[in-house]
């Protein structure tokens, strides 16, 4: 688990990994916690966890760009002729 992360560029589906990441810690923190001495740490995992997933909701959706297979070929005129090559 990392303790920055560069929020400027991030991802939607990565702002929700690190949402889940968080909120799992959190979970096992209260869950293994028998002494509830590490609510504090938990308390804060649930709070990082929301803050990810708010900027996955306000993040734009990665676009990927189109392959250029996926572009139209361009079509050949058949009434035009052909162009030729000058032969030597």
């Amino acid at each position: 688990m990392t303790t920055q992360t560069v929020t400027a560029a991030i991802t939607s589906s990565e702002a929700l990994a690190k949402a889940v990441e968080h909120a799992q810690e959190a979970d096992r923190l209260i869950s293994d916690d028998i002494y509830r001495s590490h609510h504090d740490r938990a308390a804060a995992h649930a709070v990082i966890s929301q803050a990810f997933t708010a900027l996955a909701q306000a993040a734009p959706p990665k676009v990927d760009p189109v392959p250029a297979t996926a572009e139209p070929e361009p079509k050949r005129r058949l009434w035009l002729p052909t162009r030729r090559t000058k032969t030597a």
